[in-house]
């Protein structure tokens, strides 16, 4: 236990780590800090669709027409009216009213049944036609009918879904205004125990002790092995239920995918392997306890084969089929 440098760093750097995991949220949280991100959240989300709209707003111009084989796709949908009418839209889901989106701004802000949205605006001019052409970059979207497929919510790139409130420019709410290019569009307003919409160094921080945890196994697995009071089976098993309840409380499991390989509905086999995640720790476990039992039942020399000193191909064989055999059994309850 003296030498086992490992065990005991693994458990002060997990230490140091939580402190400054718990200092770093206090500081996210604070509502002035997210109210500031969220706008440039939504700043990031306009600008984007508005160089998207580059290629569609030349074809306009250029030709008096959309091109529908050649029409870019954009990260938000766009609605193009003639006199009032309209001529072309990229969204199927939804199609709003002239008199909802007709704004004299270039940025305003709409909160109608189908959702609440940022409208850019622009007016492009052929000949003697006149295009508006109106873009809705989501910061609510409402659906009639909530299901797996589609809910109702917040845009995630904007912000997360919590103690969260948006107005018009004109409501009496005492809110922070959001403004774009000198605009002032909307409000917002976040409730104290609003979840941070600065995720990231979370992430990452939870990411880390994902890796201290895994160290802080292997040391304690090493200081059992080195006194050889339990059975390391015992602290395999005590290890994989501990990683299958602990792993998906961290939010470091999606720091470097936007995918959270614990949520069902993207992988679930049966009760035990509920996720993708839960997949891999329990392939990686149960194959642990295999090389395990291995390793016991060749030490107890069953056979006179499968001694430690038979380096034969046979040897190895039945060594590696005694492993898989093994896995098999242990994981057969489970599927």
């Amino acid at each position: 236990m003296k030498n086992n440098k490992l065990l005991y760093s693994s458990i002060l750097l997990i230490l140091i780590t939580l402190l400054v995991r718990w200092w770093v949220e206090e500081q996210f949280a604070l509502i002035e800090r997210n109210e500031k991100f969220v706008e440039q959240s939504i700043k990031k989300q306009v600008f984007k669709q508005e160089l998207d709209m580059i290629p569609i707003l030349d074809s306009l111009s250029l030709f008096g027409n959309v091109t529908l084989s050649k029409t870019p796709s954009t990260a938000y949908p766009y609605y193009i009216f003639n006199n009032g009418k309209l001529q072309y839209w990229s969204d199927f889901q939804f199609v709003p009213a002239y008199t909802d989106v007709a704004n004299e701004n270039r940025y305003s802000f709409i909160d109608k049944y189908y959702g609440q949205f940022i409208v850019r605006k622009w007016v492009v001019n052929y000949k003697n036609q006149s295009f508006e052409v109106f873009s809705l970059i989501a910061l609510y979207r409402k659906y009639p009918v909530s299901n797996s497929y589609i809910q109702s919510g917040y845009n995630p790139k904007i912000v997360q879904n919590g103690a969260f409130e948006i107005s018009p420019i004109d409501s009496d709410i005492n809110g922070y205004t959001i403004e774009i290019n000198g605009n002032s569009v909307c409000k917002i307003k976040l409730e104290q125990g609003y979840k941070p919409s600065i995720v990231r160094p979370i992430f990452y921080i939870d990411f880390l002790l994902l890796i201290l945890q895994i160290l802080l196994f292997i040391g304690l697995y090493k200081f059992v092995l080195d006194s050889k009071r339990i059975s390391e089976v015992i602290i395999l098993i005590a290890g994989w239920a501990y990683f299958k309840l602990a792993l998906p409380l961290l939010e470091g499991t999606t720091a470097f995918v936007d995918i959270n390989i614990f949520d069902p509905q993207y992988y679930a086999g049966s009760w035990f392997e509920r996720s993708f995640g839960d997949l891999l720790i329990n392939t990686i476990f149960i194959l642990l306890i295999s090389f395990r039992i291995e390793y016991w039942v060749r030490n107890k020399r069953f056979l006179k084969l499968f001694n430690q000193q038979n380096k034969s191909v046979q040897s190895y064989i039945i060594r590696v089929v005694l492993i898989l055999f093994t896995f098999w059994i242990i994981n057969y309850p489970f599927f």
